[in-house]
C-alpha cells in the first residue's frame, strides 16, 4: 500500500478511536427510554433536576424538599400499574457498579422519613458508561432487581421494576445522571427521549396523570391505588356520575373544568372549580347525583380540562350507562 494511503488509513482509524472516547459518543449514543411505557400516555416526567443541584456537585448539601432535586422523576399511573409490573431498563450500555435490593415498598408512608434515612434511593442500580457517565436508577420494587455488581449491560437491558421504595410516596423511577462529580440534566443529554428543557423560569406546568369516572365522591388514596381505573360502564341506578382528575404541580388559581354530555350530545353537567392551594400531587372531582328516573342508557362523553393562563391540559373519554 502506498505510504500516503497507509497514512490516511491510520488517520481515519485514530479519528474513529478518538470519537469512541469522547463524551456523548460511542456506546452512549445508543440510548433507550428507561421504562416500558409511552411518555405522555402512561408515564410522565413530573419532576426535573433543580438549578442549584445542577450547579453544584453530587456531594453537596441536598434537601429533597427544595429545588435541589437531583434527577428526573418519571411517574407511572398508580399502584395497580406498579403491581402489574413496569420494566426499568438501562438507559445506556455500561458496567453495573452498585446495586441495592430488599428495601420495603411504601416504607415512607407507613413509618416516615426515619425509615428511609440513608437509603433515600430505595432499591436501586448504578451503571457507569464507557465515557464515564454515571446513571442511577432509584425506587425500584423490592425483589425485582435483575443485575449484580460487575455485570455488563446493553442499552435496554432489564434492570428491575418500578417500585415505591425509599423516599417516595408515589410509584416512579428517579433517573439521575452525573459525570466527574457533576450532575447532568437527562433532558439536555437525551432530548430525543425526554423532550426539551423549556424555560425554567416558568415553573412546572400541571401534569395530568389520570382522569376517570366514579359513582360516588372518590378519595385521593383510592385514585392513587387505581381503584377506578378503567371504569367505563355503570348502571342506570348508579348513585352519581363523578369525574376526577389526578395531576402534579397544581397551583392556587388553576382552573379545572368538568363536563359530561349525554347520549344525545346535550350538556348534562358542567362545573368549573378553582384550585385553592398549591399541591405537588393532587386530585379534584365534580359530579352530579342520579336524577329521579335514573340515568338514560347510552354513550356519554366526559371532558376534563386543567387550565393555567394560556396553558391547557384537556382529557376526554366516553362511558356507557346500561
Amino acid at each position: 500500500m502506498p505510504a500516503l494511503a497507509l497514512a490516511a488509513v491510520r488517520r481515519v482509524a485514530w479519528l474513529a478511536l478518538l470519537l469512541l472516547t469522547l463524551p456523548g459518543t460511542g456506546p452512549v449514543r445508543a440510548a433507550r427510554f428507561p421504562l416500558d411505557c409511552t411518555l405522555g400516555r402512561d408515564c410522565w416526567v413530573v419532576r426535573v433536576p433543580g438549578p442549584r443541584a445542577l450547579a453544584g456537585g453530587v456531594d453537596g448539601p441536598w434537601s429533597p424538599a427544595d429545588e435541589d432535586h437531583r434527577g428526573l422523576d418519571i411517574a407511572v399511573p398508580d399502584l395497580l400499574a406498579m403491581i402489574e409490573g413496569i420494566a426499568v431498563r438501562a438507559l445506556v450500555a455500561g458496567t453495573v457498579v452498585a446495586v441495592r435490593d430488599g428495601e420495603a415498598d411504601g416504607a415512607l408512608g407507613r413509618r416516615g422519613r426515619e425509615a428511609v434515612a440513608g437509603r433515600e434511593c430505595g432499591n436501586g442500580v448504578r451503571i457507569r458508561a464507557a465515557d464515564g457517565l454515571l446513571v442511577q436508577y432509584c425506587h425500584l420494587r423490592r425483589g425485582s432487581v435483575m443485575v449484580r455488581r460487575g455485570d455488563r449491560v446493553d442499552a435496554g437491558a432489564l434492570l428491575g421494576l418500578v417500585g415505591l421504595s425509599g423516599l417516595t410516596n408515589f410509584p416512579h423511577l428517579h433517573l439521575q445522571l452525573a459525570r466527574e462529580g457533576w450532575l447532568l440534566d437527562p433532558r439536555a443529554r437525551f432530548p430525543e427521549l425526554f423532550g426539551p428543557i423549556g424555560d425554567p423560569r416558568a415553573g412546572p406546568l400541571p401534569v395530568v396523570t389520570g382522569v376517570g369516572l366514579a359513582v360516588r365522591p372518590p378519595r385521593l388514596a383510592q385514585v392513587l391505588r387505581g381503584d377506578f381505573r378503567g371504569l367505563r360502564r355503570v348502571a342506570r341506578t348508579a348513585p352519581a356520575l363523578v369525574l376526577w382528575v389526578r395531576a402534579f404541580h397544581l397551583r392556587r388559581g388553576d382552573l379545572v373544568d368538568f363536563r359530561i354530555r349525554g347520549p344525545e350530545g346535550r350538556l348534562l353537567f358542567q362545573q368549573l372549580t378553582e384550585v385553592e392551594k398549591d399541591r405537588a400531587l393532587g386530585m379534584r372531582y365534580a359530579g352530579r347525583r342520579r336524577p329521579g328516573g335514573g340515568w338514560r342508557p347510552g354513550t356519554y362523553r366526559a371532558e376534563v380540562t386543567v387550565r393555567r393562563g394560556d396553558a391547557v391540559r384537556r382529557e376526554t373519554f366516553t362511558f356507557t350507562v346500561e
